[in-house]
């Protein structure tokens, strides 16, 4: 057999290459991905819009906040009888003052728990050393923490209180007290009454000075005086304390046998 030599003249067909047009791909994902942050976008300000509350808006306005204040605390009746009843025993004076002169004086008022009196007259103190009704009860001044009396305010407190009792030792309301002196260089003068303060008692009292201890020596004093401001008492001098534990100064007034 002839040995053929075959040889293929047909022209080589160029190889196909892999023509990728990443440009046209980068774009394209590109596009996508600004769609869906679209879709995104619009979906959050929609459930803003309809609920500016969400916790998807972080400029969320403050909310309305409804405050209902609690009632005024009032007495029960029995109890508001027995804090304003008149004692049984006959005491010198049991009414409110009516006549009250023309006003020649300055005075600062004190609120009390109850009801605080305004007298305008300037009254005259005994200048003579007795012959006075009512005095000091013995071993009077006390000194007390006012928490006794005002646990909610703490040491934030400096006041005199007490009562007045007649002969017989039964509390007597109606009578006048009358706080003057000097406080940290300012002169002080308050006028309350028995029995508008009933957390010392039936005819009790009370004198708030400061809204905090402060230390005096004979400095203040506070003097018992009947409805026409007259004074039935000596003057009672006393000392106050820097001191939480005795921030208030108990101040008794009895009636001279």
């Amino acid at each position: 057999m002839d040995a053929f030599d075959f040889t293929d003249d047909s022209p080589e067909k160029p190889k196909r290459e892999l023509n990728l047009n990443f440009a046209g791909l980068i774009w394209d994902l590109a596009t996508v991905l600004f769609l869906v942050s679209a879709l995104f976008v619009g979906g959050w300000f929609v459930a803003v819009f309809l609920n500016p509350q969400s916790g998807l808006n972080p400029w969320s306005p403050v909310p309305v906040v409804e405050v209902t204040l609690p009632p005024i605390a009032t007495l029960p009746p029995a109890q508001q009888s027995e804090a304003t009843a008149t004692p049984e025993t006959p005491s010198p004076v049991t009414a409110i003052p009516t006549d009250i002169p023309t006003a020649t004086s300055t005075t600062q008022l004190l609120p009390t728990p109850t009801e605080t009196i305004l007298i305008t007259s300037t009254p005259t103190e005994p200048s003579n050393g007795g012959g006075l009704p009512y005095e000091m009860q013995v071993g009077n001044p006390i000194y007390l923490a006012s928490t006794i009396y005002h646990p909610d305010l703490g040491c934030s407190f400096l006041g005199v209180g007490g009562q007045a009792f007649d002969m017989n030792g039964s509390p007597v309301q109606g009578f006048i007290i009358r706080l003057t002196g000097t406080l940290n260089g300012d002169f002080l003068e308050f006028l309350t009454r028995t029995g508008a303060a009933t957390q010392y008692g039936p005819g009790g009292y009370e004198i708030k000075i400061s809204d905090q201890p402060a230390e005096s020596t004979n400095d203040l004093r506070i003097v018992l005086l009947d409805q026409e401001s007259v004074p039935i008492s000596e003057p009672v001098f006393f000392d106050t304390f820097d001191d939480c534990n005795r921030n208030v100064v108990l101040i008794n007034f009895v009636e001279s046998p």
